[in-house]
């Protein structure tokens, strides 16, 4: 039997039948650290649910309790009930590398002997016994494990590491007396006030997310804040409202059914946190509906347009998203387009967050050019590259690479269409123009795509 190390009060169901399992069938002298934190130098906190320590190699993992058909690529994967959740091979991935960080800053040798070498190896365990991966990413073969028979996949993954020489078994009780000294990650609350919580959506930031449940069955997001460490008045006040940026928007776009309707915020554990419930919107975002069925080439003009009318509705109201993508515009079930996800927004007559944005909601490849460096450069013609952005990938099913660099969506588009379609790509190729003056307003575009209509 494997060591292990939890506090079952912070772990997920999921997490404790996962550690049960690798407690009972990884080797004994390996050692499994359930529910820890990573704080770097700067301050950025990142979770973890497992660290396993092998012979050879030292194994960052996420466990996901996901059941049915898991469908998805390299940035997202969606589940059975059709939510998209951002890909668990790209968390584990960023966790594993500040990890291997912190153990050649930590534990002294760590760095000379193994340098550049990649001992700390990501990995996702899918613990429910019915999930089925159906996921278009080429790592999934190598770093998506099922919880069952996964003790076989981390024994081959040491032994391949022993034969290529990258090993920390000179380092390795160095190495776990460093890692069992890792703060404790918060626990997942079973209930807050009036709410069960159903499931963990992760930390973005210093925000915490929830999928929970109202006592009357309601089904909801729960966003929890923590309360800013400034005591002065006028700091605390500035940091309180840029925590609360998607509240407070949220708020200012009652009445105009284009974003999801929050309920006021409350707080909790004796004043420490800020809860903010958000409404689910009834219907999929564009990755997970393209992700679940072909594009329907012929809908794109009416989306597209439906979805500049919705942009055109927020800045009328003086918002700006700054932070449009995939997986933060919805088709809803009643055909309209909705935006959710309004962390870093900017809004009329308020303190900017520029400077915030990135600790708050961290860089987006769909960023508009102007704002990969700094998100304090958005305008009104963001967003219209953004938005126009993510319904190219829905056409196309191309996404920008990880440096936000796009690909030729104009040209597939062109592809798609033909001769027919070269009004409706111009439009879109304006949209995308490097320089933001040249965009054209979003209810320009709406104009415009009003008149191709078939």
């Amino acid at each position: 039997m494997a060591h292990v190390i939890l506090d079952a009060d912070v772990l997920t169901p999921g997490e404790l039948s996962a550690a049960g399992y690798l407690e009972q069938n990884l080797p004994a002298d390996w050692l499994v650290i359930v529910g820890r934190e990573l704080v770097h130098p700067t301050g950025a906190v990142r979770e973890v649910d497992f660290i396993v320590v092998g012979e050879h190699l030292v194994y960052a993992v996420e466990e996901k309790a996901w059941w049915g058909k898991l469908f998805g690529n390299d940035r997202a994967w969606v589940l059975s009930s059709g939510e998209s959740r951002r890909s668990p091979l790209n968390q584990a991935g960023t966790v594993a590398r500040p990890l291997a960080g912190l153990l050649r800053r930590g534990v002294p040798g760590v760095r000379k002997a193994l340098g550049g070498a990649h001992f700390v190896y990501a990995a996702v365990l899918l613990s429910a016994r019915n999930a089925e991966l159906h996921v278009n990413d080429p790592r999934c073969d190598r770093h998506v494990w099922m919880l069952n028979g996964s003790e076989q996949r981390f024994a081959e993954r040491d032994q391949e590491a022993r034969r290529s020489r990258v090993s920390i078994s000179r380092y390795r009780d160095a190495i776990m007396d460093y890692l069992t000294g890792l703060p404790q990650r918060p626990e997942v609350p079973a209930r807050i006030n009036a709410y069960s919580i159903e499931e963990s959506l992760g930390a973005t930031g210093p925000i915490r997310a929830y999928a929970a449940r109202h006592e009357d069955g309601t089904r909801l997001t729960l966003k929890l804040l923590p309360r800013p460490g400034s005591l002065s008045g006028a700091v605390f006040e500035a940091e309180k409202r840029a925590l609360l940026r998607e509240y407070d928007t949220l708020r200012e776009l009652r009445g105009l059914d284009i974003a999801p309707s929050c309920d006021p915020y409350f707080y909790w554990q004796d004043d420490a946190i800020f809860v903010v419930p958000i409404a689910a919107l009834a219907g999929r975002t564009l990755r997970a509906h393209r992700t679940l069925s072909p594009p329907e080439t012929e809908r794109f003009v009416t989306l597209l347009s439906g979805a500049f009318e919705s942009l055109a509705a927020l800045h009328a109201a003086n918002v700006i998203h700054r932070s449009l993508g995939p997986d933060r515009i919805w088709i809803c079930d009643d055909g309209k387009i909705r935006f959710s996800d309004f962390v870093v927004s900017r809004l009329p007559d308020t303190q900017t967050i520029a400077d915030m944005a990135d600790y708050i909601d961290p860089p987006d490849p769909y960023r508009a050019p102007e704002c990969r460096m700094n998100p304090g450069f958005a305008a009104a013609a963001s967003d219209v590259y953004c938005l126009c952005a993510a319904f190219l990938y829905w056409l196309t099913g191309q996404e920008p690479d990880e440096y936000g660099k796009p690909p030729d969506w104009i040209g597939a588009a062109g592809e798609v269409f033909g001769r027919s379609g070269r009004k409706l790509v111009d439009v879109c190729a304006r949209c995308l123009e490097e320089d933001e003056r040249k965009r054209p307003t979003a209810e320009k575009v709406a104009s415009l795509l009003s008149r191709l209509h078939p």
